[in-house]
């Protein structure tokens, strides 16, 4: 029976091929699985050639594996490809859908946090109560502006509202509003 790296030899060498494809591509982590098959082709184990190259010996595996199964032409091709990094994301849309009438009618004080205004921390507050996820405020902005919401960059001297305030200030603007329909004006309309 024939092993992989006996197999990957007898594909035979074709440099200027590789050379094609090293010069292809300025990617160093693309080139770095060229410069492999170029040591295996010299004769180099897969041990010092993963070290050399410092790529995992899984990694220089799959590079051999790919060569082989698709041939000398198609294997290159398929060593040129780039990564892809396909992150599977933590909030689905049914999550996000949840968040958004979250944010919209509730307060962060629903959910125990000692705050009225949602920002980026708080909503990750109640991220990682409710679902016990942990993301990063970058990616919550990138959330809400899925959602379609907009967010306002917090500053050092806003405040939490003093409901006390809040009150006093309302039922005094509601009896200015009585008295200026009396005398015609109101103090705050000006």
């Amino acid at each position: 029976m024939e092993t992989k790296i006996q197999k990957f030899k007898a594909l035979g060498k074709n440099e200027p091929l590789l050379q094609k494809y090293y010069q292809a591509n300025q990617k160093e982590y693309i080139r770095k699985r060229f410069k492999a098959v170029k040591l295996l082709w010299e004769g180099k184990s897969q041990m010092s050639v993963a070290i050399s190259i410092g790529c995992g010996y899984a990694s220089l595996h799959r590079w051999t594996t790919a060569l082989i199964e698709n041939g000398m032409e198609e294997g290159l091709k398929e060593l040129a490809k780039p990564r892809s990094f396909e992150k599977k994301q933590a909030l689905d849309q049914s999550k996000k859908k949840t968040l958004k009438r979250i944010i919209v009618k509730k307060r962060p004080s629903d959910y125990g946090i000692d705050r009225q205004i949602w920002t980026a921390e708080t909503i990750a507050a109640v991220i990682k109560k409710k679902w016990g996820i942990e993301l990063k405020d970058s990616r919550i902005y990138e959330i809400l502006d899925e959602l379609g919401l907009s967010y306002q960059k917090a500053h050092r001297d806003y405040a939490e509202a003093e409901t006390r305030s809040q009150k006093s200030f309302v039922k005094l603007l509601k009896k200015n509003l009585k008295e200026s329909r009396t005398w015609g004006e109101c103090p705050f309309l000006r």
